[in-house]
């Protein structure tokens, strides 16, 4: 079953944020290093706006391991790599129907 996955950026301390100006927009992008899938495979987020919505779909269960990348296309950077892994349980089994 397809499951939506939110990835937002925030600023931790707003007395450590930038001074006011336009958005900080980046690229997330977004890889499996598993059997399943990550769609959209990028996303344009702002910091401390709407998250970045990714929709994954496993193929099989078990552990999936998810790769965000967060790209600046001004600087053409990778400016953060984050990994997590995503268990997916077996679907529960059937009931066996009466006849």
């Amino acid at each position: 079953m397809p499951t939506t996955i939110e990835f937002r950026l925030t600023t931790v301390d707003p007395a450590e944020a930038p001074p006011p100006g336009p958005p900080e927009n980046v690229l997330v992008i977004a890889t499996t290093r598993s059997a399943a899938t990550l769609e959209p495979s990028a996303v344009d987020c702002v910091t401390d706006a709407e998250p970045a919505r990714f929709v994954f779909t496993a193929r099989d269960p078990g552990e999936h391991r998810l790769r965000f990348t967060v790209y600046d296309p001004d600087y053409g950077r990778a400016l953060q790599v984050l990994e997590t892994t995503l268990p997916v349980p077996d679907p529960a089994p059937e009931p066996l129907g009466r006849s």
